[in-house]
């Protein structure tokens, strides 16, 4: 298990470098516990870049932990994540919503419309919504209205989007895949 004071013990070997991105992917064990020994180091505010994909046990408790120091994050990156559901996303929103660039959602079984439509991304260049099985048009139409900067929108694999709807968006949007 990778969590508490242990999880930082790395920082305090050699001299202290600047961390900017932070890719933890895939580590199985990681608990909200290291994210939250993690949100009260030096290191936390410093972050432009935190890979949190296939980490599932992390929730919306570890969100909450991370995003009350880490608020200098551009790049978020939260796929396959069964245990973080709308009120972790609202609760990213509200604390990052200034400074996200890159939303990464792929893969995440409680993302719902209802979860979508509470969200504002006002400089947001690049969302990935794919294997959101859950969603629907009405995301579509929620991420047109609220993320104004948008440039990239990865659809692939949403049954429940149809084509016409992506087709629309393209028009607004760089990059549609579906």
């Amino acid at each position: 298990r990778i969590e508490g004071s242990g999880f930082m013990s790395w920082t305090h070997m050699g001299p202290q470098l600047p961390l900017e991105v932070l890719d933890l992917q895939g580590l199985e064990y990681l608990t909200d516990s290291a994210l939250e020994t993690l949100s009260t180091s030096d290191h936390a505010g410093l972050l432009a870049e935190l890979d949190l994909r296939s980490c599932p046990l992390v929730s919306n408790r570890g969100l909450h932990f991370i995003t009350a120091t880490a608020t200098n994050l551009r790049t978020l990156r939260l796929e396959a994540q069964e245990e973080i559901d709308g009120d972790g996303l609202a609760l990213v929103q509200r604390r990052l919503g200034h400074s996200l660039t890159t939303l990464d959602l792929e893969r995440m079984p409680g993302l719902t419309d209802d979860a979508v439509t509470q969200l504002e991304w006002p400089v947001l260049e690049i969302l990935s919504f794919q294997g959101c099985a859950q969603l629907s048009d009405a995301s579509v139409h929620t991420v047109k209205d609220r993320c104004p900067r948008l440039r990239l929108l990865n659809l692939s694999r949403c049954p429940n989007i149809t084509p016409a709807q992506t087709d629309g968006l393209a028009r607004c949007i760089d990059t549609v895949l579906h």
